[in-house]
């Protein structure tokens, strides 16, 4: 208890747990650091210098990698998050058009690191409230691969006389677009995965 300013404050264990993750990247890329260091002193077959030190335990595939990167980036490559635990519980996707697209392949590393099944809640805005729409009721990172694949231009594209109706549509309507296309097809998507057109938040909780 203790007064105003003697009062003990109690720690948040996810903010303990989110420190020694840090805390072990750290030890992690500092023992990294130091076997380099002594296989440089002691490699007497090399003759270069100047060449950057080999990378002990380096197994992932860098041949499509660009040449330009340091030995520092290489090195933190060279780190399996498999042997780290991410607290995470929540996942919430910004905005952005187009850059959605990149969510599909965020969300395939998250399923290949077995992340993906401990996330609880989503949340976005835009492009990323579709996907954490789609991720809610159950769709994964390939059916979202599929989704981005398809020409999107037929379906969010959709006013009555193309171009001539966005000066009436942006009068009198709701943009360029009425996007009833895109309604009917997202509708549908939902629809798959919950048996009705018109989920809800509560029944996807």
């Amino acid at each position: 208890m203790g007064n105003y300013f003697g009062s003990q404050i109690e720690t948040n264990p996810v903010d303990v747990r989110n420190k020694e993750i840090i805390e072990a990247r750290e030890r992690y890329l500092q023992e990294q650091f130091e076997r380099n260091e002594e296989k440089a002193e002691n490699d007497d077959d090399s003759t270069d210098s100047t060449r950057e030190p080999a990378i002990s335990n380096f197994d992932r595939n860098t041949d499509r990698k660009p040449s330009v990167l340091c030995g520092i980036e290489l090195k933190v490559m060279s780190i399996d998050p498999k042997d780290h635990s991410y607290p995470f519980e929540n996942l919430v996707f910004e905005g952005g058009g187009s850059k959605g697209h990149a969510y599909a392949g965020a969300i395939k590393a998250l399923e290949e690191l077995g992340l993906i099944k401990q996330i609880k809640r989503y949340a976005g805005a835009s492009a990323g409230a579709m996907t954490a729409a789609l991720l809610a009721v159950g769709y994964n990172s390939k059916d979202l691969q599929d989704f981005l694949t398809q020409d999107l231009s037929l379906i969010l594209l959709d006013s009555r006389f193309g171009r001539l109706s966005y000066l009436p549509n942006l009068l009198s309507g709701y943009g360029c677009n009425p996007a009833k296309k895109f309604y009917k097809w997202f509708g549908e998507l939902l629809e798959k995965k919950m048996g009705n057109i018109d989920v809800t938040f509560e029944e996807v909780l």
